[in-house]
């Protein structure tokens, strides 16, 4: 998984608090989000290697159920390549239509992706929010048409191929004879049908039967009897090797040329369309971030939940330096890259159900420190997670590390009510030097 598509899922987690200090981005990604975000990748090649097993399975069975229902040795042609190649037209043209429909955006569409969305969650074990984050940034929009379009390509071309290999294989280790056979049509719709399925194959030089040859193979040769052949002449003319082979080297050729070469281009464009689309919107999201930080760094914007509230400017306000005592208190990092911080361990708060254990079970003691990184941006879920610091304790310390987005910590510990003396500082030159 590739830096841009870390910080994409990141936002679209909401955890992506600032995308200019990328590297601590990506590092908090890789310790708390990548061993979930690799379980759903897994579970993907998982599920994609067995459906096309399963195609490839499909196709190589249908070769020897229409030989093995064959009268004597003697094979319909036609009725071969339609179950070879005529399901794989038929959804090549409900792909073609489906290109000029957008993605549904209505409520019975979103419900089923909602209840995708759940199953994958239970089938991975993780939060139903990681696989939220990844359908969003993959699946979602035109991304989502593109890759399923790609895959539903590369089902189809295993499934081509299996046809393919079993019936090469039948033909080089049974003699059979193909014949033609019909009730409504005339010979020469076989004959035309044959010229055209024989057009491409000619142009590489590949030998395919005559409008003659197509007579001779047909199962009931009565016009030909008529005109003084006998059922011996026929019979010996329609099993002549050369005709037979010119039939099997058609029919091979046909599922090449008509149904695998196609797939393979189209698998080819879809992808390319769906890598396009995806480095698309991985740039839009990360400018977005790019952009709400730029803001975020000049105004502090209060929760919506303060009806009425106006927009506080941030204002410089002075807090005291940490000291060596601030640090003997246990520790907490909100959001904090790492397992210690001025060489004293800490546990980590992350994730929504670190921040329930810590308000449960951790806020009772008689004292503690919470620490922030102060090179990361405070959003609304910081506001919200401060507030409820407050309201469930008064024996905390909040340190912030770093000047980066001090004054925007600052400015949110006030509105979450933190009175201005529990708040400190503390150089993040200063805590890189003394982490080990």
């Amino acid at each position: 998984m590739k830096d841009n598509e870390k910080l994409a899922l990141l936002r679209n987690l909401n955890e992506a608090h600032t995308l200019g200090q990328t590297e601590d981005s990506i590092s908090r990604f890789n310790s708390h989000y990548k061993l979930a975000f690799d379980k759903l990748v897994s579970i993907k090649k998982t599920v994609i290697v067995a459906l096309l097993s399963i195609a490839v399975l499909l196709g190589a069975s249908i070769a020897p159920s229409t030989f093995g229902q064959s009268d004597g040795n003697h094979i319909n042609v036609f009725w071969l390549l339609l179950l070879l190649l005529g399901a794989n037209t038929l959804s090549l043209l409900l792909w073609l239509l489906s290109c000029f429909i957008r993605p549904s955006g209505s409520r019975n569409w979103q419900h089923i992706v909602q209840l995708l969305i759940r199953f994958g969650a239970k089938l991975a074990k993780s939060e139903p929010r990681y696989v939220k984050a990844y359908q969003e940034l993959y699946l979602a929009n035109q991304r989502g048409k593109w890759l399923i379009g790609s895959l539903m390509h590369t089902t189809w071309a295993c499934y081509l191929m299996g046809g393919l290999l079993s019936t090469g294989v039948y033909l080089m280790t049974h003699e059979v004879h193909f014949v033609w056979e019909t009730t409504l049509l005339s010979s020469s719709d076989f004959q035309n049908f044959t010229r055209l399925l024989g057009a491409f194959p000619n142009l590489l030089g590949v030998s395919v039967p005559s409008n003659l040859e197509v007579q001779l193979s047909a199962l009931s040769n009565t016009e030909w009897s008529n005109a003084g052949w006998s059922n011996a002449e026929l019979s010996n003319a329609g099993r002549l090797p050369a005709l037979q082979q010119k039939w099997a080297y058609l029919v091979l050729f046909s599922i090449i040329l008509y149904g695998i070469v196609p797939r393979f281009l189209l698998i080819t464009f879809s992808y390319s369309r769906y890598k396009f689309t995806l480095s698309q919107a991985i740039k839009a999201i990360l400018a977005h971030a790019k952009a709400s930080q730029k803001e975020q760094h000049q105004t502090i914007i209060i929760d919506e939940d303060s009806k009425g509230a106006d927009i506080t400017t941030s204002t410089a306000t002075k807090i005291k330096s940490a000291t060596a005592s601030d640090f003997n208190a246990p520790l907490f990092g909100f959001e904090w890259d790492g397992d210690k911080v001025n060489g004293h361990s800490l546990k980590t708060i992350n994730n929504r159900q670190d921040q329930k254990e810590l308000l449960e079970h951790n806020v009772p003691l008689s004292a503690f420190s919470l620490v922030v990184n102060g090179g990361n941006c405070p959003d609304r879920g910081s506001l919200r997670f401060l507030k409820q610091m407050a309201q469930a304790s008064t024996h905390f310390t909040l340190i912030i590390v770093g000047n980066t987005y001090e004054q925007q910590w600052v400015q949110h510990a006030l509105n979450a009510n933190i009175e201005t003396n529990r708040l400190r500082y503390w150089s993040a030159n200063e805590a890189h030097h003394h982490a080990d």
